[in-house]
């Protein structure tokens, strides 16, 4: 799978509605299905955190498994077709 950044001011967490989404391209439109939750997970905590890799947990990654629950971290989901996204293009959740 690839990774799409999105750039959302007020963030995502709880603003993907709904099991599908539409990705506005140059060449047309291409639809998501399947959309759910990306979970927090120890090591992308640790990673946005700027935390080197070890056998305990912090307290600031423990914090952030809570921050970056609900869809703050993201979510995942599965392209309808074949298509390519570039900046600009905008996200319809629906």
């Amino acid at each position: 799978g690839e990774t799409i950044l999105v750039d959302a001011p007020q963030g995502l967490a709880g603003r993907m509605p709904g099991d599908t989404f539409v990705v506005h391209t140059s060449t047309g439109p291409l639809l998501f299905h399947r959309v759910s939750v990306a979970d927090p997970c120890v090591e992308f905590s640790r990673f946005c955190l700027s935390e080197e890799p070890s056998m305990t947990v912090s307290d600031a990654v423990r914090q952030a498994l809570v921050d970056l629950d609900g869809g703050a971290r993201g979510y995942r989901a599965v392209a309808a077709g074949r298509g390519v996204l570039r900046l600009g293009d905008q996200l319809e959740p629906r």
